[in-house]
Formats: C-alpha cells, sequence, structure tokens
C-alpha cells in the first residue's frame, strides 16, 4: 500500500515538472512571437507603431493562463504557430525579387525607348497590350505579397521586335515593288513621249495623290482601257514570272536591299546569280516565243521597236553586266552575237522603213495565187513592199516562161 501511495505521489510529481516545463516553453514561444512579430511590424509595416497583441490575441492567452492555473497542458492557438522570422525572411526575399524586378523594368522600357529613337525617330515607345496586361498582373502580385513574374519577353524582346520590324521592312518593300511596277508600265504605255493628253494628265494625278498618301497603285485590270496596251501587258506578265521566280527561290521583299534580319541578305546573296540567270532564262523564251510575232507588226511605236532591239540582243545573249571580267575568248564570242544582233535589228529597222506590201501588190499577188503561181495567200506572207515586188517579179517570170512553153507547144514549127 505503501508503495502504491509512493508511486502516485512520484507520477504527480513528474507530471508537475512536465506541466511547468511545458509552460516555461510557452512562455519563451509566446515572448518569441511577439519579438519576431514585432520586429517584422517595425521593418515592413512601421506605419502602424509598435505591436501589441490583438484583442482576440490577448483573450486567448488569459484562457491560456486560466488552464495553467488549473492545471492543464498549454494548448497552443493556431496564431502562435505562425513563425514570424521565417515569414520576414521570406518577405525580405521577395522584396528582394521586387527590388530586381523594378530595376530589369526600368532599364527594360529603357531599351525599348532607346531601340525606338533608333530606328522610328521621333515616337515615343508605347506599351503594348500584352505589357499593360503585364503591369497590372504585377501590382495585384505585389499587394499580395507574391514574387514577381519574370515573362521570357522581357529578355528576347528585342528579337521579337527585329522580327516586327522585318515585318515592316517587307511590306515597304512589296509596296514599293508595286509602284515600281506600276512606273515600269508607265513608261512602257508613254514610250518616249512627254506631252500627255488631258485623261493622261488627269489619272496620273489621281495616281499621285494615291502615292503621296501610302496608297497602293491600281491593279492592271482597273487601268483605263487606253492604257491597256501590248507593252503594259508584256512588263505586267514579266514582272509577274519575277515575282514567282523570286517566291520559288525563297526570297523575301527587299532582301537585296538592307533587311532588318542579317541572314535575309546572305540567304539572298546566295540566290542572286540563281535569280539573275532564272529572269536571262525566261527574257530568252519570251524573246524566242514572242520575237517573230512582234517583228510583224507594222507601224511600231518607238516603245515597240525598243522592245524589239532588247528582244534581239536578249535571244543572241549579248546582255552581260561585266564584259571586262570575261576571258578574251568570251569576250571575242559576245562580240560576234552582238554583231549579227545588231544587223539583226537593222535588217528589222530598214523593214519598217520600207513598210508593208501595198494594195495593188497584195491584189497582184492574190491574182497569182488564184492562178496557182502562189500556194500561200498574201496575207498570211506578212511582206514589206521590196519583198512583194522581189515575189512579183518571180511570179511574173514565171507567168511568162508559162505562156511561152504554152505558144511553143501550140506552134511546135515556129522559130523562136
Amino acid at each position: 500500500m505503501e508503495e502504491v501511495r509512493r508511486l502516485a505521489e512520484e507520477a504527480a510529481r513528474q507530471r508537475e515538472i512536465m506541466l511547468r516545463e511545458q509552460w516555461k516553453k510557452f512562455e519563451r514561444d509566446l515572448q518569441k512571437y511577439i519579438d519576431d512579430r514585432s520586429a517584422y511590424q517595425a521593418e515592413f509595416e512601421p506605419q502602424c507603431g509598435a505591436y501589441r497583441l490583438t484583442r482576440t490575441e490577448e483573450v486567448e492567452v488569459g484562457l491560456l493562463r486560466m488552464q495553467h492555473r488549473a492545471g492543464l497542458p498549454p494548448k497552443y492557438p493556431e496564431w502562435l504557430k505562425v513563425d514570424w522570422k521565417a515569414k520576414a525572411d521570406a518577405h525580405r526575399e521577395v522584396l528582394g525579387k521586387w527590388k530586381e524586378a523594378d530595376t530589369r523594368w526600368v532599364e527594360y522600357l529603357a531599351a525599348r525607348q532607346k531601340y525606338q529613337d533608333e530606328f522610328y525617330s521621333g515616337r515615343k515607345y508605347e506599351l503594348s497590350i500584352e505589357e499593360r496586361q503585364f503591369l497590372h498582373i504585377q501590382e495585384e502580385r505585389h499587394r499580395n505579397d507574391l514574387p514577381p513574374m519574370s515573362p521570357e519577353w522581357l529578355d528576347n524582346w528585342r528579337e521579337k521586335a527585329d522580327a516586327l520590324r522585318q515585318q515592316e521592312y517587307e511590306a515597304e518593300a512589296q509596296w514599293k515593288w508595286k509602284w515600281q511596277d506600276f512606273d515600269e508600265k508607265w513608261e512602257a504605255y508613254l514610250g518616249k513621249r512627254k506631252k500627255l493628253f488631258d485623261q493622261e494628265a488627269a489619272f496620273l494625278r489621281e495616281i499621285d495623290q494615291q502615292r503621296s498618301t501610302h496608297g497602293e497603285p491600281p491593279r492592271i485590270t482597273e487601268f483605263p482601257s487606253w492604257m491597256k496596251i501590248e507593252e503594259v501587258w508584256d512588263v505586267h506578265e514579266r514582272n509577274l514570272r519575277i515575282e514567282e521566280i523570286r517566291r520559288k527561290l525563297g526570297l523575301h521583299p527587299g532582301d537585296e536591299g538592307l533587311p532588318v534580319d542579317p541572314a535575309r541578305k546572305l540567304y539572298y546573296e546566295s540566290k542572286r546569280e540563281e535569280l539573275f540567270r532564272r529572269i536571262t532564262v525566261y527574257d530568252q523564251q519570251t524573246a524566242f516565243e514572242k520575237l517573230p510575232g512582234w517583228m510583224k507588226k507594222w507601224n511600231p511605236s518607238e516603245a515597240h521597236k525598243a522592245k524589239v532591239r532588247n528582244a534581239i540582243y536578249t535571244k543572241y545573249d549579248c546582255n552581260v553586266a561585266d564584259e571586262k571580267s570575261l576571258e578574251p575568248l568570251e569576250w571575242l564570242e559576245l562580240q560576234n552575237r552582238k554583231i549579227k544582233a545588231k544587223a539583226k535589228y537593222t535588217a528589222y529597222e530598214h523593214r519598217m522603213a520600207v513598210g508593208p506590201a501595198t494594195d495593188q501588190q497584195l491584189d497582184e499577188l492574190l491574182s497569182f495565187t488564184a492562178a496557182g503561181f502562189l500556194k500561200e495567200h498574201p496575207e498570211n506572207l506578212d511582206l514589206d513592199r521590196e519583198e512583194a515586188e522581189k515575189l512579183l517579179e518571180q511570179l511574173r517570170e514565171q507567168e511568162r516562161q508559162q505562156k511561152l512553153a504554152e505558144e511553143r507547144r501550140r506552134n511546135p514549127m515556129t522559130d523562136w
């Protein structure tokens, strides 16, 4: 019995010691909480003054002390479990990140404005929709003590800006090319003529107005009917083919100029020789196919004659950019081709100067066709006056010989 009592007293004593230690620890933890919370508020919320336990916290501490006096162990409230020192460290780290983020944003804006000044002089940089949304989200995160976002475009914005500027450059180059195409068609229409008729002058004023407002030129289908002549259509077909060749080679508008992306210039240089080779082949094919028809056109304009001349020299492969780079034998062969081309064009000019066969010549040739001396219709022969006269002389001689042979057949005894 005595042993039971002794064990009970020992257990009670041990429990009292444990409770005393628990409550000492509670008091230390409470003081640490107050100290850490006070330090946090002094550092991050100084506008709130010195920290004091809230009314709720004071009530809960009072209840806990009543439990202490009642011999109960402490039961920590949730707010006392918060580690304000760790929270301060985390908040300090977040603030450091925000400081870095703010500095980075200022540097970003400065870099964007510098880029703007370099390539868009006189224009202040304006935030995009994406950037404004980013700022709004950042403000929300800052208010909620969340770390800042760090989107990739803050670092690689120049790549995107350069890509956009390349697109703008290509769009501008395409616009310039369209106007160049129109100017070539207008020059083909006018030829060497300088004076404009009233309708031409009025049309050109409209065109200049469109150009000055950065509008686009009219398409060929929108040209006035008086401008839709063969020479204009020739320019249109050639430029369409050049565009097709460039597209198949993967060339972009303006690659031959000063593109934003230096890789585009390098790519153009790698394809330049092939581009001009294909254009030359097209011009030669066009010359072979259309030159005979072009040379049959009577009363040609100066523009048409120039087109024929260019086609002849193209056909004979006389268009060499740098003759000095040729080997001696190549240069000699070029001169021989030029001589042949010049002779061909001289003959063409002479034929145009002589003029087509007269109606009287055609009527006489038609009579020879009816008589069986000429198999083709005279108009299909496309003869000039000299050629018609030579042919008539041959046909007249044939007719005379035929009549003479017939006369001999009828009068074989006559001394011819």
